[in-house]
């Protein structure tokens, strides 16, 4: 059954590769990312600041003007992905070493991002899940309204209760609202 279930998942993320175009930031070797219609583009500022520590900071704006706007700031990292329409923008903020969370970006009013609130995520997952280390990350677009996210992570109890978690999950980025696509048992991963 275990084997199976191995199957399953990498035919189901081998699926999810193919259509996961993004760009990590900062990178080493990519600074922007142009959006599938090419008339945006993401650009990504890093700063020293006086600590010695960087800020990274993502504009967008059309290709070939100057004017920019912000929409991301962090210390850290975030993986970005455009919308097959070009409309939308989700990034994966990763903020901590214990979470992750995903903002959107609607190019149309492009304003900082907002992250993305799963509304009845605690229907889905275990409150203890919730509470331990849990990281957000947008996997595709499905649409222009409906986001494939990877809710993962482990709990924080160090008895035989403790375990890893994943959950795909789509999500309609207007309501906010996600339907349970799959859900990945922790022995799959050999987290104990």
């Amino acid at each position: 059954m275990k084997l199976f279930a191995l199957v399953i998942l990498f035919v189901f993320a081998e699926s999810m590769s193919a259509y996961a175009t993004g760009v990590s930031f900062p990178g080493k070797s990519a600074d922007t990312c142009v959006s599938p219609n090419q008339k945006w583009c993401i650009r990504c500022e890093s700063q020293e600041q006086d600590s010695g520590e960087y800020v990274h900071q993502l504009f967008l704006n059309r290709v070939g003007q100057s004017d920019k706007v912000s929409i991301w700031e962090s210390g850290r990292s975030c993986d970005t992905l455009w919308s097959d329409d070009s409309q939308h923008i989700a990034v994966t903020d990763w903020s901590g070493s214990n979470v992750a969370g995903i903002f959107l970006v609607d190019v149309q009013s492009p304003s900082r991002a907002v992250e993305l609130d799963v509304k009845n995520i605690r229907d889905i997952a275990q409150k203890a899940e919730l509470a331990g280390h849990v990281y957000y990350e947008a996997v595709k677009w499905e649409s222009s309204r409906q986001l494939l996210i990877r809710v993962f992570g482990h709990t924080d109890e160090l008895n035989s209760s403790g375990h890893g978690f994943t959950y795909y999950l789509s999500v309609n980025i207007s309501s906010g609202l996600g339907k349970l696509v799959m859900k990945l048992d922790d022995e799959m991963f050999g987290w104990r």
